[in-house]
């Protein structure tokens, strides 16, 4: 027998052309496929609002420097759509720093800012000419000693409308005396709200830097489309691109009414104040509430913080 029967023999391949080569087996192992990972609670689209709001204004606030200047602050808007609860909470933030200030009621229909703080000056009478006489006097007074000044105009208010009309360059004068307008625009979910700035804008008022304060109160369900009438509205947006302004989500306060039945500041009320009035404090659920409120409050406008120190 020969040698290449002897391999057949043993069962070994044969050389040449018909030989083979033995496949392991452990090479026709797969990795098992990886299966996709679980989507774990449900969607947000409210925290995804409240994302796309704080990231366009970190963006958009970059594009407006008002830092050393002195700040005259205008917070306009029709009622009802957070004008006074903004207003009222910058000054309990400026007076909590003890910073430089002064507060102006110019409320024609409803003037009540100074039950809540103390020391909120007040016009000699109520009509348009007394009350832009007095305003523009104080203003223009204020800006030469570094001091802020904040005013709160009632919901459709004309008394800065006949300022601009016959003080067309009030605002020039006032960032060439070294200080910066700031109006905030208190808005809800309506178009409509944007009319009293449209009115000034259309007198000619450019303001330094402005903010579209959207109260989230005003919706009843918090959505991405909540105020999607008042974004995609040409005037929103000429501010917008145009203007730099900035849009800020305001976060709904829950006790509102509990702390406005007292008449104190925020953080007054947060720490348990007796009010004058014979309602008790806040109850602790109530403070803590407003404890997580005034913290949300600093987050959002933490990228326009310096438009107000």
């Amino acid at each position: 027998m020969n040698e290449q029967t002897d391999v057949k023999k043993k069962g070994r391949p044969a050389s040449g052309p018909t030989s083979f080569s033995p496949i392991n087996p452990v090479s026709l192992i797969q990795p098992p496929a990886k299966l996709p990972e679980i989507a774990l609670g449900r969607p947000m689209p409210d925290a995804d609002l409240r994302d796309t709001f704080s990231q366009s204004a970190k963006l958009q606030a970059q594009k407006t420097n008002v830092s050393g200047k002195t700040k005259i602050i205008f917070f306009i808007g029709r009622g009802r759509t957070g004008k006074s609860t903004n207003i009222r909470y910058h000054i309990a933030q400026l007076a909590r720093k003890q910073k430089n200030f002064i507060a102006l009621d110019a409320d024609k229909t409803n003037p009540v800012l100074g039950q809540y703080i103390g020391g909120v000056g007040m016009p000699p009478s109520y009509e348009d000419e007394a009350i832009a006489s007095w305003l523009s006097e104080t203003i223009l007074s204020a800006i030469p000693h570094g001091i802020h000044v904040l005013v709160d105009f009632g919901g459709g208010d004309t008394s800065l409308a006949y300022v601009v009309r016959f003080l067309p360059h009030i605002v020039g004068s006032i960032e060439q005396m070294g200080g910066a307008v700031v109006t905030c625009c208190a808005l809800g979910t309506s178009v409509d709200d944007l009319s009293p700035f449209a009115n000034l804008y259309n007198l000619g008022f450019r303001p330094t830097a402005t903010a579209f304060l959207f109260n989230e109160a005003a919706a009843p369900t918090l959505h991405p489309s909540s105020f999607a009438d008042i974004q995609a509205h040409s005037f929103y947006r000429r501010l917008t691109d145009e203007h730099a302004a900035v849009s800020l989500l305001i976060p709904a306060l829950k006790v509102a009414q509990a702390v406005e039945a007292r008449r104190l500041n925020f953080f007054d009320a947060k720490e348990g104040a007796q009010p004058d009035t014979q309602a008790p404090p806040l109850r602790l659920f109530e403070q803590l509430i407003l404890g997580g409120w005034l913290a949300n409050m600093e987050q959002v406008y933490q990228p326009v913080g310096s438009w107000f120190e």
